[in-house]
């Protein structure tokens, strides 16, 4: 791309997984290049992630699922919500066509919003998808119970056709609606072992093993997290609190301590998983203590990535909830496995965004 290349790079607000990955990427991309992010995450998460100058357009594009809780969803609210949006995005594409052409838009990159897409071959700009999964992978279950969404799926699925390449993200789930595509490795930050410091700061032996422990921004209903005491010979790191707070629980501030940073000082994760989880643990050789999750199509993919290097440790609804985990706490002493190999996915997906010209013909 040349000195005016500019970039629109929509990003799922579902979670903060797409926002992580897709800041790993735009970190890689040329500081001469223009990037103008939409999305509905806060602007504050990009100021935190990013190391070069962005521009920002908040915006709701795509919906993701109706959360309970960290591993449950609510199947009806998410049709209904898709649908507002669905709705809300028809009435703005004109805008949205007449926005990207003014600002002189070159690539539309998306993370994975359908009507991105669309936007893009009215604008006749092309336009990257980037992802390990689509939005109809994860919505074509519903319709066994909820029909009415078909019509949905079949707009999503013609928005997604309208994309010029997919830059599929591994490990993936199908995501057929794209045409051509270049598999990309998993995509991760990276982090800094930084046990002693972290040790020093919330004030525990750095003996003691250590638990990152993460089950998303929407939290975990019903669990009583005072029952982790009973597993003194570890030490849980988060970065949300608990509550009621357990004394071997220490929440760590993400501006000094990263969560990279955590994982890589840490001697197992217990979360559920998503692409960031997984790709952290895959980086780091770190098993990981995952929980199960229903009616989300992704999970399953990744559960068989994670049993694949041998880091999974899978406990039920029930045990979790309980804190029933010294079974699966004493697996994970067994230590670090061997790290993934092939995790540079950032930087190979940033030199494509980076030149485009040569991947779309």
């Amino acid at each position: 791309m040349n000195d005016s290349a500019h970039i629109e790079y929509f990003i799922s607000g579902h979670g903060y997984g797409h926002g992580v990955r897709s800041c790993a990427i735009i970190n890689k991309i040329p500081l001469h290049i223009k990037v103008t992010i939409r999305s509905s995450l806060p602007r504050e998460f990009f100021c935190e992630e990013l190391r070069r100058d962005f521009d920002f357009l908040a915006g709701e594009f795509d919906y993701g699922c109706a959360q309970l809780d960290g591993v449950r969803i609510s199947i009806p609210l998410t049709v209904e919500n898709y649908s507002r949006i669905s709705k809300r995005n028809k009435s703005v594409i004109d805008d949205e066509v007449a926005w990207s052409r003014t600002n002189k838009v070159t690539l539309i990159v998306s993370d994975i919003a359908p009507v991105s897409f669309e936007i893009a071959k009215c604008a006749g700009i092309p336009s990257i998808a980037i992802g390990n999964f689509s939005w109809l992978d994860i919505y074509e279950p519903f319709a066994v119970s909820h029909p009415s969404i078909r019509h949905l799926l079949e707009e999503i699925n013609s928005q997604y056709a309208k994309a010029n390449l997919l830059l599929e993200l591994s490990p993936a789930n199908a995501m057929c609606s794209f045409a051509k595509r270049i598999k990309v490795p998993t995509i991760s930050r990276g982090g800094r072992n930084r046990r002693e410091e972290i040790a020093d700061k919330y004030n525990f032996d750095p003996s003691k093993k250590i638990a990152v422990l993460y089950t998303g921004n929407y939290g975990m209903n019903g669990v009583n997290w005072k029952r982790l005491e009973e597993f003194s010979d570890w030490i849980f790191i988060g970065v949300y609190p608990v509550d009621p707070c357990p004394n071997n629980f220490r929440v760590a501030s993400k501006s000094e301590f990263p969560f990279p940073d955590l994982t890589a000082s840490a001697d197992a994760v217990v979360a559920k998983l998503g692409y960031g989880i997984v790709s952290e643990c895959l980086t780091h050789g770190l098993p990981v203590i995952y929980l199960p999750r229903e009616d989300f199509a992704e999970h399953e993919f990744l559960v068989a990535e994670v049993n694949r290097y041998g880091y999974g440790i899978p406990v039920s609804d029930d045990q979790f909830r309980m804190l029933d985990i010294r079974k699966s706490l004493d697996k994970a002493e067994i230590g670090r496995r061997s790290p993934a190999s092939n995790v540079n996915g950032a930087e190979i997906a940033a030199g494509i965004l980076s030149d485009p010209a040569s991947y779309l013909v």
